[in-house]
């Protein structure tokens, strides 16, 4: 039984952290807490991990009946440019939960399980609400496991994006309409995985609300989708600070008021009706999703596009040393 938390792992030669079970059998490790630690380019070589559980001289032949590891919780953990695997389990584990950890690896995770969660033998395990950088090309969304030696896996919730520190930029359109250079495409789907990279969408689908006025010469301008009240739109991300520019609006109308709540911060349309109205503002996302929806007396509001940057490096670590 042990914990492992609020320790910051830095440029180190090595693996950070080793979970071992030598000879003899009949050894066990019955609950073990692995937390809230940071691990920034660490020199673990391409076949090692930044936290491995393995067991020495152990045969697999019994390791879903007689389980080495029991009752492993890894959670909230930073994994800054690693090499290969951030996690990486050998020996025999059962309750085993992955959650809440932020995984940004060196390269695409394009290459089988470059960059994944690798499990080889368990049973009962929990990867739920995890962030991966740089997973766009991965359909496993960076789980390797061997369905031989794994059962009872249970994943949900976990996220790609493409970057933790450029930013995200997205328009709000109609499929049919042509993209802006350097956006990607809202077209009023329910939140989902868009297969950009990024896990965004709205409450309900809105795609008849989506409109091309072919008026105005820019088309961020010229698309735009209208919030219905009850309406609310979210893009997931890492908990952190950004900066958030918006522009709302209709180049066919000045019938609305563009009053907008962007993840508790009122932004109150300052001139009333008129045709476009843009807000720039910093926020503090702490549920791992920006959340816009219409604020108190908005009136026909359009959303036209978002971008959406970090206030500062979303890999700065958050923790204290002991």
């Amino acid at each position: 039984q042990g914990i492992i938390e609020n320790n910051i792992f830095d440029h180190i030669q090595g693996q950070p952290i080793i979970a071992e079970v030598g000879p003899p059998e009949g050894k066990r490790v019955d609950s073990l807490i692995i937390r809230n630690n940071v691990f920034r380019t660490c020199n673990t070589s391409e076949w090692n991990a930044l936290i491995e559980i393995r067991a020495r001289g152990v045969q697999n032949r019994n390791a879903l009946r007689y389980p080495i590891f029991t009752r492993i919780l890894i959670e909230q953990n930073q994994m800054i440019e690693y090499p290969r695997y951030p996690i990486l389990v050998k020996a025999p584990c059962q309750d085993l939960t992955i959650r809440k950890n932020l995984f940004a690896p060196k390269r695409d995770a394009s290459e089988n399980d470059w960059g994944a969660i690798c499990i080889f033998s368990g049973s009962h395990i929990s990867i739920t609400d995890n962030t991966w950088t740089g997973m766009i090309s991965s359909a496993r969304m960076g789980i390797y496991f061997d369905p031989a030696q794994v059962q009872s896996l249970f994943s949900a919730r976990n996220t790609g994006i493409l970057s933790l520190n450029t930013p995200v930029r997205i328009n709000f359109q109609p499929a049919t309409a042509d993209v802006p250079a350097g956006y990607l495409v809202d077209t009023g789907k329910t939140f989902t995985n868009q297969g950009n990279g990024y896990s965004y969408g709205w409450n309900m689908a809105v795609s008849e609300e989506t409109c091309e006025r072919n008026l105005h010469t820019d088309q961020r301008y010229d698309t735009l989708i209208h919030m219905p009240a009850g309406r609310v739109w979210e893009i997931a991300l890492p908990k952190g600070s950004y900066r958030v520019h918006l522009l709302m609006g209709d180049p066919s109308t000045s019938n609305h008021i563009n009053t907008i709540n962007v993840e508790g911060v009122i932004q109150t349309d300052p001139d009333g009706a008129d045709n476009f109205d843009a807000y720039t503002m910093s926020v503090n996302v702490a549920d791992g999703r920006l959340t816009l929806k219409p604020g108190p007396g908005a009136m026909n509001p359009t959303i036209c596009f978002i971008e959406i940057s970090p206030s500062r490096r979303v890999d700065t670590p958050s923790v204290t040393p002991r």
